[in-house]
């Protein structure tokens, strides 16, 4: 955000002010206290530094839009990385499988919800802007595991077939509201995998990956028990968290 600098109304009588005492200091006489040199000497300083405001406001404020506009630009280009990654994956996972029929997004942690970050082919759909707490939803769910569950279970994806979403299994397994229900009622399969960041020994949960379908079912579904879906889906996920690590990192603060 820019910051609030003078305006011209107030910066014009200022520049004035200041040039006027610059050049009425040689009128004073020398006599009394104003005819010291150093005191002109100050008096002209004050004037002349006064005269400039207007172009030192001007090049404060260039320098804030040229921040502005570069932060602007960085923040296009993580999405634009990151979406395109999110494009490749999809192929990339799910093999065999028709891609467009397939969505992906990304959910960032954001105070205690999980909130949505990027998303490939649900742009306008009526969950893009849903937020889900620690253990609703199979994004919910991934993150309960992945920071209060065992270790060895932390980095598994969490499956949600169409058997598992009814209304009522929405409501009672997966801990949904009924806005939330009302809004993803139209999902008929949910993937979840979550997203850490690496750091020495110790590792940093930062959100989850997110795949769905709301056009048809998955055509092999039992692939996605098969340990090479398994190692597979582990270095996506891993490949998502450094995107946001690197690209990203600058407009989430994830560091």
């Amino acid at each position: 955000m820019v910051e609030k600098v003078p305006g011209l109304k107030v910066l014009i009588p200022v520049a004035v002010v200041g040039a006027v005492a610059a050049f009425a200091v040689d009128l004073l006489p020398p006599w009394g206290p104003v005819g010291y040199g150093w005191t002109r000497a100050l008096i002209r300083g004050a004037g002349l530094l006064l005269a400039a405001c207007p172009g030192i406001i001007s090049y404060i404020r260039a320098e804030q839009r040229h921040r502005q506009a570069a932060k602007q630009q960085e923040c296009r280009e993580a999405f634009a990385d990151l979406r395109q990654t999110l494009v490749a994956s999809i192929p990339a996972l799910f093999e065999g499988e028709s891609g467009q029929s397939i969505r992906a997004n990304v959910m960032i942690v954001s105070g205690d919800v999980l909130r949505m970050f990027c998303s490939v082919n649900m742009e306008v759909s009526p969950d893009a802007r849903v937020t889900l707490r620690k253990g609703q939803g199979c994004a919910g769910v991934a993150w309960k595991r992945a920071v209060d569950g065992p270790i060895g279970d932390c980095w598994k994806p969490v499956y949600a077939p169409r058997a598992q979403l009814t209304p009522r299994r929405l409501k009672e397994k997966w801990k949904l509201t009924e806005d939330q229900i009302e809004r993803t009622g139209h999902i008929l399969w949910v993937l979840s995998i979550p997203l850490f960041a690496h750091l020495g020994d110790s590792r940093r949960f930062l959100g989850v990956l997110n795949y769905d379908g709301v056009q048809r079912q998955l055509r092999r579904p039992r692939r996605l028990d098969e340990e090479e879906f398994l190692r597979q889906s582990i270095k996506i996920g891993e490949k998502i968290s450094e995107v946001l690590l690197k690209q990203c990192e600058p407009v989430l603060g994830l560091g």
